[in-house]
């Protein structure tokens, strides 16, 4: 604790344009990622249904809200995976429901890439909006170690 401490306050007393920039990134991917956080429990409750078909389907959906779990976290999941495959050059697809060999991921047993389809025609904005504040987070999580390492 005491050397975090110790970097905000070397932070403050080296008051330089880059360090100034760096606070800024830290601050905003902060607040990005907090109202993102909100924006996605709000989503998600309204359209809870739609989620729960696509993550396990109406069966095990049923189990799931048994047990309590959150499906932001699942959501979280579901778009990393997502995301690599969007960005990936390999292409690793989601299974289709027809090849009996392939399974999908265990986080979400009913990802499909038919499911996923049917889930993207209704809840594209949803997709977008999340992929973009991912990214945005992860090149800025990338400046601030860059600065870390070569400027501290």
């Amino acid at each position: 604790m005491n050397e975090v401490l110790f970097v905000m306050k070397e932070m403050i007393e080296n008051n330089t344009i880059l360090m100034n920039f760096v606070m800024l990134i830290i601050l905003f991917n902060l607040l990005l990622m907090f109202f993102t956080y909100i924006y996605n429990k709000i989503y998600i409750s309204i359209y809870k249904n739609d989620f729960i078909d696509l993550f396990f389907g109406r069966n095990n959906g049923v189990i799931f809200n048994r047990v309590g779990g959150d499906l932001v976290i699942v959501a979280y999941w579901f778009l990393m995976r997502y995301s690599f495959e969007v960005i990936s050059s390999k292409k690793i697809r989601f299974p289709s429901i027809n090849d009996s060999h392939a399974k999908p991921f265990y986080m979400t047993p009913n990802a499909f890439k038919e499911n996923i389809e049917l889930f993207k025609k209704n809840r594209k904005g949803w997709l977008i909006f999340n992929l973009i504040s991912f990214y945005i987070t992860y090149i800025l999580a990338i400046i601030f170690l860059i600065y870390i390492i070569f400027f501290i």
